[in-house]
């Protein structure tokens, strides 16, 4: 946080997610790999995309395969549809910025009669609890807002106790983690 001194906050590497996001899908064999964002410059936003990135660059892939979708077509299947039959005509695997462009993307799909993941494999980010409800159940990294909201919990008890933290206790990252599931 800017302007703020000796901040204490709790950091959810959502980079790492998604550069793991492109190797699962390497390894899964797909090697043409989009990446749906959103077009609201919000600072984790277009970390995420840059992690996509860096992670094709490693595996020797073009690095321009970033879509953005508006945020209020995020939810509208006549926005979306278009987009997804534009993808899915070149790319094999889809990672989406969060479960909810990626719902609509499963959406579209099945409209279009695209098989997933034998056609095209759906990766979306946060876990949220519908994704397992989904058709095919979606796979997604859990941010672990839980272990979260327990760390920012233990930090402020600390801080309470020690007024004086240290800079290196005042900063925790959580790794999300891959719900591994049938959309892929």
């Amino acid at each position: 946080p800017k302007g703020i001194k000796n901040p204490c906050y709790v950091k959810i590497d959502a980079e790492k997610a998604f550069s793991q996001a492109v190797t699962y899908l390497v390894s899964r064999g797909r090697r043409r790999i989009a990446m749906l964002s959103l077009d609201i410059g919000y600072g984790d936003i277009l970390l995420r995309e840059q992690a996509y990135r860096n992670a094709l660059g490693r595996h020797g892939f073009s690095r321009k395969q970033v879509k953005r979708v508006p945020l209020n077509a995020m939810l509208d299947i006549d926005k979306i549809l278009p987009l997804v039959q534009e993808l899915v005509t070149v790319w094999k695997g889809v990672i989406c910025a969060n479960d909810h462009l990626a719902t609509a993307v499963l959406r579209a799909l099945s409209i279009l009669k695209t098989a997933v993941p034998e056609q095209v494999a759906v990766t979306g980010y946060d876990n949220l609890d519908f994704t397992a409800l989904l058709s095919p159940p979606l796979t997604t990294f859990d941010a672990r807002r839980d272990l979260v909201a327990k760390t920012l919990v233990e930090m402020l008890l600390e801080l309470i106790a020690e007024p004086n933290l240290s800079p290196e206790r005042r900063i925790r990252t959580i790794e999300p983690v891959l719900i591994e599931r049938k959309s892929t």
